[in-house]
């Protein structure tokens, strides 16, 4: 058996050990599987950690789980591609776990992470002129944002603790973090994030060691600075309500 196979041997073990309710077995099983991953993909080992975190909270080592889940959002907290299911576990950890003002807020950052992440794909692989662009920027702006899902996720939080958790100034939050974000990004770095002057661009250099990133580089940033600029807003926000 290689190591791969392992892998998936050590992984089907935790999911059956789990549904057994068996989930010291399935921790050390997971633990496992981690050693392995770690040779080889640290999309795997994230992915085995996320599991591993929830797993820890249910068999009462919250601690340990919340560790994992604050070194992720450390890790991941630029890569728009993976942050919104890792703040997504962290909200459901600190449901789990009472913490409601906690799990509105990463609801919240959750969302905009999301909504951000689509943004970025709409932009590399949906607009390939930029004729119009900003009446047809503005659009996609309005329709994903104008009473967006969580809303009502954050409501149903609210009624089932009986808290105050101001939703509408989270939402505000929301709004005004996405279209910050869009608005931040200079025309030629749209422009160059489109897949059409990517493939130009990678056709151009064929053969060449020198690569242009600067505008995934600044993409990355900005993402990471409105993620921190959200649990920062949120954060005062719900500390308002105490």
């Amino acid at each position: 058996m290689n190591e791969l196979e392992e892998l998936l041997q050590l992984l089907k073990h935790a999911t059956q050990f789990k549904k057994d309710k068996n989930l010291t077995s399935a921790i050390a099983s997971l633990r496992s599987a981690r050693i392995i991953a770690l040779k080889e993909s640290s999309l795997q080992t994230k992915n085995i950690d996320l599991k591993l975190a929830l797993y820890l909270q249910e068999n009462g080592e919250a601690k340990e789980a919340e560790g994992i889940l604050v070194q992720l959002y450390k890790k991941y907290i630029s890569k728009s591609m993976e942050l919104p299911e890792i703040l997504d576990k962290i909200r459901i950890f600190y449901e789990r776990n009472s913490e409601i003002e906690k799990s509105a807020l990463f609801l919240t950052t959750e969302a905009l992470a999301f909504e951000l992440n689509q943004y970025i794909q709409w932009l590399r692989y949906e607009i390939s002129s930029f004729e119009n662009f900003n009446q047809v920027e503005e659009k996609y702006i309005k329709n994903n944002t104008k009473d967006h899902h969580f809303i009502g996720k954050l409501s149903k939080l609210e009624k089932k603790y009986k808290l105050n958790l101001n939703v509408q100034a989270l939402e505000e939050i929301f709004q005004i973090n996405f279209k910050n974000f869009v608005n931040s990004i200079p025309m030629k770095i749209k422009e160059k994030s489109t897949s059409k002057y990517i493939f130009q661009k990678a056709k151009e250099n064929f053969g060449k060691e020198s690569q242009d990133n600067s505008s995934s580089d600044f993409l990355d940033e900005l993402f990471s600075k409105m993620i921190q600029t959200t649990v920062e807003n949120c954060e005062s926000v719900l500390a308002s309500q105490r």
